[in-house]
């Protein structure tokens, strides 16, 4: 991963009042980092630093649609018919180890 300041970007992190007030100030943000949390951790048990990036595509697709299931069923059964299967190899041949 690139740090943002590497890509221009001057972020200064600024506490909003106390810490447990953040459910309050930013319901919906604290709603999707918890859910997040809880679905990394119970159906992953954990994600590596190699594989963070796939599994937050995965959660935000989930997230996307979770009102429209059909929805993203059709999607699924669109893309698997477009292309051909991808291999473990292929999914993480261009990624630097580590």
């Amino acid at each position: 991963m690139v740090p943002l300041k590497a890509k221009g970007y001057d972020h200064r992190s600024q506490t909003q009042g106390a810490g447990e007030s953040a459910a309050r100030l930013l319901p919906r943000v604290h709603q999707v980092s918890c859910n997040l949390k809880i679905w990394l951790r119970s159906t992953h048990h954990g994600v590596g630093r190699k594989h963070l990036p796939h599994c937050l595509n995965g959660f935000v697709l989930r997230s996307n649609r979770r009102r429209t299931p059909m929805a993203a069923f059709q999607t699924l059964l669109c893309l698997a018919g477009q292309h051909t299967p991808t291999t473990y190899k292929m999914l993480y041949a261009g990624e630097p180890t580590g």
